[in-house]
């Protein structure tokens, strides 16, 4: 597949995308592109699907250089340890059931958290959500997959050249 982040829009302009994996229909990589308006420069995982014509981006995760330490803290603690009982007000895709959740921060516009998630008739998955906490709308989802060990590998090491 083309690598649809590679082109530049009215929203943002990318300077790099780093392929990690692309099946064919999915993409999957790291994009370092530039907010127009803010000029911020920014680091993102991004899925990419290929549907007929046409590419939408179902899942994005935005690298924030002074959370992703504990980001990958709860993913690798998830893996290993586990997670507490899911509270009941997690904005989760009905489809799902949360069997084990770990907060990573909560403010006045985020909530942030790991969870594992139960789905019917495939294997549980681990993803990091991002939602507001006032509005309960998802506005980040990522699931951890097959390049998770790439991705964040060199999510790491883009955070540290921009520290």
């Amino acid at each position: 597949m083309t690598c649809p982040p590679k082109q530049s829009t009215s929203d943002r302009t990318v300077e790099e995308a780093i392929s990690v994996g692309d099946s064919g229909k999915w993409w999957t990589g790291l994009v370092l592109d530039t907010d127009p308006d803010s000029g911020e420069r920014r680091i993102r995982l991004e899925r990419w699907v290929r549907n007929g014509h046409s590419h939408n981006n179902p899942h994005t995760w935005r690298v924030r250089p002074d959370y992703w330490a504990e980001e990958i803290a709860a993913i690798t603690s998830l893996k290993q340890d586990g997670g507490h009982s899911p509270p009941g007000d997690l904005p989760i895709d009905e489809r799902y059931s949360v069997s084990e959740y770990l907060p990573i921060r909560r403010d006045d516009t985020r909530r942030v958290v790991a969870v594992r998630l139960d789905r019917p008739f495939k294997s549980d998955t681990l993803r990091l959500y991002h939602f507001d906490p006032t509005t309960q709308r998802v506005r980040q989802k990522w699931s951890i997959g097959r390049d998770w060990e790439r991705l964040s590998k060199l999510a790491t090491r883009h955070v540290k050249q921009t520290a």
